[in-house]
């Protein structure tokens, strides 16, 4: 008997399946056999269908009950067996009497092949062609879940004997404490009727008094013992909760997994940042001296420093949407933000403040001592050119992305319930600070100039995440347009324009270089980047004013970047690693203080 299994559905709901379900339907119609299947798909049928046996609704919602999604159910079942499932599939069977044959899953559900063990049939996954590697890879990662979910459920027996023990032990305790107080009861009682008989026996009075002493502090270090067994206890139970965390860890691993092409991207515009900041030097030479720039300073008529940039705005609000999608907890957010952001800045400048004094003697002069705020808030290098600040590392972007991540909740709002009226909005006050609104500041750092490249990101990742062969050949035909004609109108535009059509054929780009060499550079330059960005300017500047470029060659000048790459890359780790062990250790302080709280 062949038997077709269904219940995947996608994050809307809707079917994977359809065309696959509707082809085992007719199938089984004329070479019998029969079809599983939850509501969504019985619902595609126009009329029932002997051959469909539709899983009950209980016991979907049984299923489901715990998970936060519907469409993580194929999922749940992959690593835990599911009771009402395997009872009305075992019903079903001996109703039709099923005793052999073979059942089709797309996973590889535990409770369908424990069913199909039980009356001698076979269960069978099955998966798309293209996507082998996907399906064996999640069928890896599940089989590791699975080993954690077996070694975690062991851990919380244990420790619920261990649990049952102390139970036992602390009520064994605490009625041995109540003989002792009914003991230390009776001997006040006796101490004093003695006290009566103290005239004629003071040497007896004596004697119980040190018994009595001797009761008293046994009764006390009961106490303690009993004090720190329950300590124990309440660590135990912490222990134990434990198990349900990591179910709930498990979920968010299925859920969120690392896509490559921001990686893919954000490495591109890593290496952008650095060329621009090198080649800047030959740019404000007078004159030019373009024949010493590495690589190149422009890209599709775009200043190459603005092209990386665009980059990093428009991946900073695909990633955010991706991470804080279906939740986004407001304290929880910044507090997060915060922690990303200022710890590292604050050493990086507190190293680069040192080395500025004390290797090269300069200091600063004639600034106002009330400016350093805006060094501490990270909005030093933003409001550079317009006062004088205590800069020395980080750019401008640092604090126009601040100001971004102030603004994302309302974003994120806006993609969720009405993104035609935001888009509409945005791109209004976009127009207007690029034409009508003056500033000290240059245009391109103005927040109302950024915000659509983050937004774009967020629908992105809220509606697309992937980009066909069509949109990438369109976005490809816009940047070789956009190189060939030369357009002279607004820069800002070019760059906002610009830096999507690259998104998007990045992205496609990425399908085809996800090389395992390719993901471990750009897994290593995405870890580092925020630590590169921060030290990358200051060093290119204290590395090139020590060259003479009007004696080195070209081939000179691309020696010269190596040997800046070469002392970014290790700075920037060991920034990293410090920024890393100075908040490992709060935290373990943190915790030895509400341990001590809480003893």
């Amino acid at each position: 008997m062949y038997i077709s299994f269904f219940i995947e559905i996608d994050a809307n709901r809707e079917c994977k399946y359809k065309e696959e379900f509707i082809h085992a339907v007719e199938e089984c119609r004329t070479t019998g056999g029969h079809v599983i299947a939850s509501k969504e798909y019985v619902m595609l049928l126009e009329q029932k269908e002997s051959v469909v046996w539709e899983i009950p609704e209980e016991v979907m919602t049984d299923i489901s009950v715990n998970l936060e999604n519907d469409w993580d159910r194929e999922y749940l079942l992959v690593i835990q067996r599911n009771q009402k499932l395997e009872q009305w599939l075992q019903k079903c069977l001996e109703e039709h009497e099923v005793k052999t044959g073979f059942i089709l899953c797309y996973k590889e559900y535990i409770s369908v092949g424990k069913v199909a063990q039980q009356n001698n049939m076979e269960a069978y996954c099955r998966y798309n062609d293209g996507d082998n590697e996907v399906q064996n890879g999640m069928q890896q990662m599940v089989a590791s879940m699975q080993r954690q979910m077996e070694a975690a459920t062991q851990r919380e027996k244990e420790l619920l004997d261990q649990v049952e023990g102390l139970k036992e032990y602390i009520t064994s305790t605490e009625n041995y404490l109540k003989e002792l107080q009914k003991h230390a009861t009776n001997l006040d009682n006796e101490l004093q009727k003695y006290k009566a008989f103290y005239e004629e026996n003071s040497g007896g009075i004596e004697e119980l008094q040190k018994e009595r002493q001797k009761y008293i502090e046994l009764y006390k270090k009961s106490v303690e013992e009993l004090n720190e067994v329950r300590t124990k206890y309440l660590t135990l139970q912490e222990q134990a909760g434990h198990h349900k965390k990591t179910e709930g860890t498990i979920r968010n691993i299925m859920k969120k997994e690392r896509i490559f092409y921001l990686d893919f991207i954000r490495a591109i515009a890593v290496i952008s940042i650095l060329l621009t900041h090198y080649n800047a030097t030959f740019l404000y030479m007078q004159p030019q001296r373009l024949d010493k720039v590495v690589v190149t300073w422009k890209v599709c008529n775009l200043y190459i420093g603005d092209f990386g940039v665009s980059l990093f705005f428009i991946i900073s609000g695909a990633a955010l949407m991706y991470v804080y999608e279906q939740k986004c907890e407001l304290l929880k957010f910044y507090k997060k933000r915060l922690i990303a952001i200022y710890p590292m800045f604050w050493i990086t400048y507190v190293i680069a403040f040192v080395v500025q004094n004390a290797v090269y003697h300069r200091g600063f002069s004639g600034i106002p001592k009330q400016n350093f705020l805006l060094t501490i808030l990270g909005f030093d290098s933003y409001y550079a050119g317009v006062m004088p600040t205590f800069y020395l590392i980080g750019e401008w972007f640092l604090g126009c992305i601040i100001l971004v991540y102030v603004l994302f909740p309302l974003l994120r709002w806006g993609v969720n319930k009405h993104p035609g009226y935001f888009t509409a909005v945005i791109v209004l006050l976009y127009l207007l600070a690029i034409y009508c609104y003056a500033t000290p500041l240059s245009k391109s750092e103005l927040v109302a100039v950024r915000i659509p490249e983050v937004f774009f990101g967020m629908m992105y990742m809220k509606y697309f995440r992937n980009t066909n062969w069509k949109a990438a050949l369109f976005a490809i035909a816009v940047l070789i347009a956009n190189t060939v004609f030369v357009p002279g109108f607004n820069s800002n535009i070019q760059t906002t324009y610009v830096g999507i059509m690259a998104f998007l054929v990045l992205t496609y780009i990425g399908k085809f270089v996800a090389f395992r060499w390719v993901k471990a550079i750009c897994s290593f330059l995405s870890k580092y980047s925020y630590a590169i960005f921060l030290a990358h300017h200051y060093i290119i500047y204290r590395v090139t004013e020590c060259v003479d470029y009007g004696k080195a060659s070209t081939a000179e000048s691309y020696g010269i970047f190596a040997i800046c790459v070469v002392i970014i890359l290790p700075v920037s780790m060991a920034i990293y690693y410090i920024d890393k062990g100075i908040k490992a250790g709060t935290g373990k302080i943190k915790e030895k203080v509400f341990a001590k709280n809480v003893a």
